[in-house]
């Protein structure tokens, strides 16, 4: 078949909000974007009678992407834009074959750029630096298990410690005081009040009672859902900062979350709620596309949180560009771990 190039004007955007395909970081040098215009598209081995095209439709987005506007983010809120036109051309021409090379281009791309933009920083935090490349093991017990005991997680955590664990992420105050006392590993710490859908350190008030236990992270819901106290993420993370000096870690589900987040000021973005909202992905292991994205586009540590079951997922999660991994249930909560062995060995019937 012989090349075609069409030439056509650019589509037009409804007001500027975009949904973002969280699709691969499509690049082909064949596409040249200038200005949010397409130049000419070439397409190898396509052939078409008709040069007619609708233009791509954008779904609505949550209220947290924020319109598009030149700044710290404006890459970022860019490459929402360039990915959905790139999607609705890859959808409408391209043959599926190409898309397998594509993704894993993009975890390449992602792990590199984590790379430089670590090498370039010049104020690492401390506890930041600590954890960078590394495990970090979430000590947690749900209300009413026998572990939930504020001396049974801090043993926990002085076992992972034992073991090789860089920094321990913890929940609820008397756990995080103790596991400070005897611990001087980096402490990410968080407390789970509540039972609406914002419920990790919900408030300013919790946020700063976190701070008080001598939690080097303040871990929050990063999430565009509203906080129970009625202020932004924003107002909550500048508080945090001014009144403790500690860092914050927003916990959120979606790249758009994660966009928002750092551009409210969140020192860490995480991917622990990722799966757990009613709008993000659920799946069986860890948000990798999610994680690779965010890494390639935030100029904050990404670290890696949910569902990382194996060692080789803690390990693709760092390829992917992850920060720094957080392991949990895999590690510290011996009723899921028994079940898990205990589902494979029962036999049907028995």
């Amino acid at each position: 078949m012989t090349d075609t190039t069409f030439r056509f004007a650019p589509p037009r955007f409804a007001p500027p909000r975009f949904a973002p395909a969280r699709f691969a970081s499509v690049r082909f040098a064949s596409v040249r974007f200038a200005s949010v215009r397409f130049a000419s598209v070439r397409f190898a081995s396509v052939r078409f009678a008709s040069a007619r095209f609708a233009p791509p439709r954008f779904a609505p987005v949550p209220p947290c992407v924020g319109p598009l506007r030149v700044g710290r983010f404006a890459s970022a809120r860019f490459a929402l834009a360039r990915r959905a036109l790139a999607r609705w051309a890859l959808g409408t021409v391209l043959d599926a074959r190409v898309i397998g090379p594509l993704r894993a281009t993009t975890i390449e791309d992602s792990r590199d750029h984590q790379s430089r933009r670590i090498m370039t920083s010049a104020a690492e935090h401390p506890a930041l630096a600590a954890i960078r490349g590394r495990l970090v093991v979430s000590c947690q017990a749900y209300p009413g298990e026998p572990m939930r005991d504020p001396d049974t997680m801090c043993r926990v955590a002085r076992a992972v410690a034992a073991g090789g664990a860089a920094g321990i992420r913890a929940q609820g105050l008397e756990d995080l005081r103790r596991i400070r006392a005897a611990l001087d590993l980096p402490l990410i710490g968080l407390w789970k009040d509540g039972d609406g859908d914002v419920f990790i350190t919900p408030t300013l008030d919790h946020a700063l009672a976190v701070a008080a236990t001598g939690a080097d992270i303040v871990a929050v819901d990063g999430t565009c859902r509203p906080r129970p106290d009625g202020r932004t993420l924003a107002e909550t993370v500048k508080a945090v900062h001014e009144r403790t000096g500690r860092l914050v870690m927003a916990d959120v589900s979606t790249y758009e979350e994660g966009i928002a987040a750092a551009e409210a000021g969140a020192d860490v973005v995480g991917t622990t709620l990722s799966g757990y909202t009613a709008y993000s992905r659920p799946g069986p292991g860890p948000d990798l596309e999610l994680v690779a994205g965010l890494a390639r586009d935030l100029p904050v540590p990404v670290i890696a949180e949910g569902r990382v079951h194996t060692a080789e997922q803690a390990a693709a999660a760092v390829e992917a560009g992850a920060y720094a991994v957080v392991v949990g249930t895999a590690i510290t909560h011996p009723t899921t771990i028994t079940r898990w062995f205990a589902d494979r060995v029962t036999r049907p019937g028995a």
